[in-house]
């Protein structure tokens, strides 16, 4: 890509991150100082959609990022993410560690804090139990509103044989993983994200922690509040 149409892609991610609906040249036009015409926008979207980062809706005159735009986006902006406010990782580390001693208060108040701060379900995968917070966040993104698809994710979510087999298939060695889409290896999750990270437990045992959501998660917050509460877990069980 260029590097006029890499600043047009991040422009259709971040304006289909918060909206949710397909994308046109005159809304990128009015909301992003793109320093070209509506015209010169729709002839660089013709080009992203001829090389596999946009595809049209059925319904909409607009574009919108494919799993592919999703992936390319992901690999530039782990290079530039940036940290927690300190006030804030500094207040929910103390809270957490606070409840060290009880093992299930501890992973649910991480949870409901991942999911209040990414909009999102979080859950925590471990070798006898799933814990979860935040489903209701689901019914509120527009990729779940058919029944059919929010019936599936919930399905999968009580499956904790299939939720190990989707995380175990990560490659990457970050300390985070991003599974998009087709990713997972499951028919029917082309539309769902996963971003996760391992948690070590007593024991020498292992777990998840993951934010559960459709493919346009809000990536540059999600990422780095997954590796600040897998690292807070982390530190706090390993003082048992």
């Amino acid at each position: 890509m260029t590097p006029r149409q890499v600043k047009l892609l991040h422009a259709i991610i971040d304006d289909f991150i918060n909206n949710a609906t397909a994308v046109g040249s005159l809304s990128l036009t009015h909301r992003y100082n793109l320093g070209v015409s509506p015209a010169t926008i729709r002839n660089e979207m013709s080009d992203l959609v001829e090389q596999g980062y946009l595809e049209k809706p059925h319904s909409s005159s607009g574009r919108i990022p494919t799993n592919m735009a999703y992936r390319y986006f992901i690999r530039e902006i782990l290079r530039e993410l940036d940290d927690l406010e300190h006030t804030l990782t500094a207040n929910i580390y103390e809270e957490l560690y606070q409840h060290r001693f009880d093992f299930d208060d501890l992973i649910y108040q991480a949870l409901n804090h991942l999911s209040t701060q990414t909009k999102n379900t979080a859950i925590v995968l471990l070798e006898n139990r799933i814990y979860y917070s935040g489903l209701s966040y689901l019914v509120d993104n527009p990729e779940f509103s058919d029944s059919r698809s929010l019936s599936l994710l919930l399905t999968i979510l009580e499956n904790k044989p299939l939720l190990n087999k989707i995380f175990n298939r990560a490659k990457s060695k970050n300390s985070v993983k991003i599974m998009i889409g087709e990713d997972s290896g499951i028919d029917g999750l082309e539309d769902i994200a996963f971003v996760f990270s391992d948690i070590n437990l007593h024991g020498n045992k292992k777990g998840y922690l993951a934010v559960l959501g459709p493919t346009r998660l809000n990536y540059p917050k999600v990422i780095p509040l997954v590796d600040f509460f897998s690292h807070s877990l982390n530190q706090v069980i390993s003082g048992w």
